[in-house]
């Protein structure tokens, strides 16, 4: 399998892929033993992933490695069973065979009657969803502050942030920023210089730096020094804004996954319901108790 994920890069690269060397879906990828696995294959399993963890798995060789060693492995199993069933003679296991078709066949059907019946467009529903529910699209207030960090395991960190603090408390940006750039533990100073911006009841940044943020009104004032699970930080405001509406092209995408989804999941229960009509339902309830019985005698 190294050998063969020494190639992997073949799926990547822009030279030289799968697809110039071979035209058709039955190209084997991998063979062991009397197992191959072909290109069909991975893309039928690729079928069965979200589609957004499509391109991380196929972009990762080791993910990748260990997902057609798993395929293979399962291929060897199926073989080996095979030989020892030549026949398939036991009702319950021809069972099992069929109804691992219907389920494959059945996603093929919905993934054709969400084909014809989704809408293409959903500019026009996500327009309508948003000026029904505008007022849920609210954007928090927010500040955007530059943050000088001592990190807590220095000896001595608060008395250095208190004196951090003291020397900094009036500095202009200028300042604040040399002071970052000289004093700060923070890793991101040298993408961010320190800046960031923190939006009220998001939740992404530790609770006490988020609240020390929200608090500063006036750009310049500085506050300090805030204790985080991080150290101590000293923070000066660089602007602020007021809680407001989200416009509607700040929140389309989410409202598009929304209601697109929305109307994936009403297609597919329609069809069902529709299929369901279809004929009368007979049952056979005493049939039931050679289930149990049938079940029993496999344990």
């Amino acid at each position: 399998m190294q050998r063969f994920f020494a190639a992997v890069a073949l799926l990547a690269a822009p030279m030289i892929s799968f697809a110039q060397q071979c035209k058709d879906l039955d190209c084997p990828l991998a063979t062991r033993g009397t197992a191959t696995i072909t290109v069909a294959d991975l893309v039928a399993k690729l079928d069965s992933a979200e589609k957004k963890h499509r391109p991380l798995i196929l972009s990762e060789p080791k993910q990748l490695e260990q997902l057609i060693d798993n395929m293979l492995l399962s291929r060897q199993l199926a073989n080996e069973a095979r030989k020892r069933t030549a026949n398939v003679d036991d009702p319950v296991l021809a069972a099992k065979l069929q109804l691992s078709q219907d389920d494959v066949w059945a996603v093929v059907e919905l993934n054709a009657i969400r084909a014809a019946r989704v809408p293409k467009n959903f500019d026009r529903l996500a327009r309508e969803h948003y000026a029904i529910n505008k007022d849920t699209y609210m954007k928090g207030r927010s500040a955007t502050v530059r943050h000088l960090l001592i990190a807590a395991e220095k000896p001595g960190a608060q008395a250095k942030a208190e004196e951090v603090f003291k020397e900094l408390s009036t500095a202009d940006a200028k300042t604040f920023e040399a002071r970052i750039a000289e004093l700060s533990d923070d890793p991101g100073k040298t993408s961010n210089k320190g800046v960031y911006t923190v939006v009220e009841n998001e939740g992404t940044y530790d609770p006490a730096f988020a609240a020390a943020a929200l608090t500063m009104v006036k750009p310049g004032q500085v506050v300090g020094p805030i204790k985080s699970q991080f150290g101590y930080h000293i923070m000066q405001l660089i602007e602020s804004e007021p809680a407001r509406p989200m416009t509607f092209e700040e929140v389309k995408p989410q409202i598009v996954e929304t209601v697109s989804g929305d109307a994936r999941r009403r297609v597919v229960s329609e069809y069902r319901n529709e299929l369901s009509m279809k004929g009368s339902l007979q049952t056979f309830p005493e049939n039931l108790e050679k289930v149990i019985k049938a079940a029993e005698s496999r344990d």
